[in-house]
């Protein structure tokens, strides 16, 4: 018994002390490569994956201040367009309400200015008449000279008329020239377009002559 194991002890190698520190420092290096290529790497890692990451976050970011900006631009784009068309808008009503105002004048104007070209040509035509001596269509046209005249009005060209009535065609008229109602008819018609011109005051006067010199030549 004795002698197996002092065999056994025999047959193990004596531990050296400088092996255990070889194999424990050894051990030690190989774990500090291993932790600092792992520490390498985990920077590596934290050098591309925080750059990127805060690159992907900045485009995020930055594409949402965009969209916000975009939708603001458009939609103080939309209001300026709105107001544009607003003010556009009253400005073409305007310039059309004017436009509108402005034609009225000039269709009065042109309106007022034709009655009185008319008016002018049947007591040019008138006068013509009386002086050929054919009273009774002297007179018709007189009636039409006041009855453009009185579309303007014309006071002053009106008072030429009936002038012209009473001192050329009716002393010329007698009680057998109102047998025909032609000329009644015409003295009447003066009458009743100098009604309002006469209501503001006017050919008062020339009235009363007209009515005078109309009973006279009824006389005769």
């Amino acid at each position: 018994m004795t002698n197996a194991v002092a065999q056994i002890t025999n047959s193990v190698s004596p531990i050296n002390g400088l092996d255990v520190v070889n194999a424990v420092n050894g051990f030690y290096s190989s774990a500090f490569s291993h932790t600092v290529w792992l520490l390498g790497i985990l920077i590596g890692l934290i050098g591309i994956v925080v750059p990127a990451a805060y690159y992907f976050l900045q485009s995020r970011q930055l594409a949402l201040k965009e969209k916000i900006l975009s939708e603001h631009l458009e939609n103080e784009v939309s209001k300026l367009g709105a107001t544009l068309r607003k003010t556009n808008l009253e400005f073409l009503e305007e310039k059309q309400k004017a436009t509108q105002v402005e034609f009225e004048k000039l269709e009065a104007n042109i309106t007022s200015e034709l009655h009185f070209a008319k008016g002018g040509i049947c007591l040019v035509q008138a006068n013509a008449f009386l002086s050929a001596g054919d009273h009774k269509t002297a007179l018709q046209s007189f009636t039409w000279a006041i009855d453009q005249f009185s579309k303007v009005p014309s006071a002053v060209q009106i008072q030429t008329c009936l002038r012209a009535v009473i001192e050329g065609v009716l002393p010329l008229l007698k009680k057998n020239d109102f047998i025909d109602s032609e000329s009644t008819d015409h003295l009447n018609k003066i009458i009743e377009l100098t009604k309002e011109i006469k209501a503001k005051g006017l050919l008062n006067e020339k009235i009363d002559e007209l009515n005078k010199a109309w009973a006279e030549a009824k006389k005769r």
